[in-house]
């Protein structure tokens, strides 16, 4: 596994395009709609929130959220209507 340091300045291809990676900042939600995260619970608690304030829907894969009642947990095939009013 690479370290952050390690990561930070690289470039990933996507659509064909190259873009250099970055280190997470709470101004990189700015304009965004959906975040789709998959990260340690300790990064999804300190950013998800900031990407909820900032107007983005959070979709979360990690465990921070799963026991809080004002969250969701959604599988569309069966409770889909639970997006309709989502607390937090």
């Amino acid at each position: 596994m690479s370290t952050r340091e390690e990561i930070i300045g690289r470039t990933v291809e996507f659509d064909g395009k190259p873009h250099p990676v970055e280190l997470l900042r709470p101004e990189a939600f700015a304009g965004v709609q959906i975040v789709l995260s998959s990260t340690p619970s300790s990064v999804s608690k300190e950013f998800s929130p900031i990407a909820a304030k900032a107007g983005a829907i959070v979709v979360d894969n990690s465990s921070a959220w799963r026991m809080d009642p004002d969250v969701p947990l959604v599988v569309p095939e069966v409770n889909a209507h639970a997006l309709k009013n989502i607390p937090k």
